[in-house]
């Protein structure tokens, strides 16, 4: 057999495999988060692993953030800021704080990698604080039914009596499971906060956690300065940090020492 024609026979099967590859549906992750920051202090870490590992994924904010003291207290001068010693008396209305999250929960994801058109916020999103199993079963399966078969990521269902557990948080993960357990959601990751990681380890004892580490931390820096970045004349009003200063400077100091992960555990049939 001449040398072209093995040259031939190789770039057929070059061709075919290339054509195989594209028609193969690609793998999709859905990751759904109860408020803005919490993608990037607990879920950071697994986001860049499903990119970097050629799922196409998908971030889903549930509620709207608007419950934060962060707004009167801080932002519009009620009292006077720890971080910047002084007060802001930046008079932002609710509606424009909620957007102001938005673009910072926004900015966040593009800067972990995050396609901007699979940045979502669900059409049923609700007040923050008020999320109950019901409406987050229905943000949920929104997407679940848009994206069959994909593998989903939340908050910990068991973290309801552990102190530090967020009501919006555990509900996520309650209604996941409950999906899980119906047979809706074929694969399911839950995630603990780091900064309830302890005590949700004495609680649930008999749960093993598991860690996803950071890809590229340099994303990850860039993703937590979208939430501390403080540049009123240019709209930027650092919500994330005023909110909880405290976890984002332990992320911060975690990134350097190469400590940050995601801690979750696998639902197991």
């Amino acid at each position: 057999m001449s040398i072209k024609k093995i040259i031939g026979i190789f770039l057929v099967i070059g061709v075919l495999i290339y054509s195989l590859s594209a028609i193969e549906p690609k793998k999709t992750a859905l990751f759904f988060i109860p408020h803005q920051d919490d993608e990037t202090l607990t879920f950071s870490p697994a986001i860049q692993r499903y990119i970097k590992d050629g799922y196409d994924v998908h971030v889903i904010l549930s509620t709207d953030g608007i419950s934060s003291s962060v707004r009167e207290d801080l932002l519009n001068g009620s009292s006077v800021c720890n971080i910047h010693n002084e007060r802001h008396n930046l008079e932002i209305s609710q509606t424009e704080f909620t957007k102001l999250r938005d673009i910072e929960y926004t900015q966040a994801l593009i800067d972990l990698g995050v396609k901007q058109k699979n940045i979502h916020i669900s059409r049923f999103a609700v007040k923050d604080g008020t999320l109950d199993k019901d409406r987050a079963k229905t943000i949920i399966s929104d997407y679940v039914e848009q994206y069959p078969n994909s593998k989903v990521f939340t908050m910990s269902n068991t973290s309801q009596n552990v102190y530090g557990g967020h009501n919006d948080h555990y509900t996520l993960g309650m209604a996941a499971k409950e999906l899980y357990d119906e047979g809706k959601i074929n694969d399911l990751d839950l995630f603990v906060e780091f900064y309830i990681r302890e005590n949700f380890e004495k609680k649930n004892k008999n749960i093993k956690l598991e860690k996803y580490y950071p890809t590229n931390s340099n994303q990850i820096k860039r993703a937590t300065y979208s939430y501390t970045n403080f540049d009123p004349k240019h709209q930027h009003y650092a919500i994330g940090d005023h909110s909880v200063s405290q976890l984002f400077s332990q992320v911060k100091q975690d990134l350097y020492n190469d400590k940050f992960v995601s801690y979750y555990y696998n639902i197991k049939r």
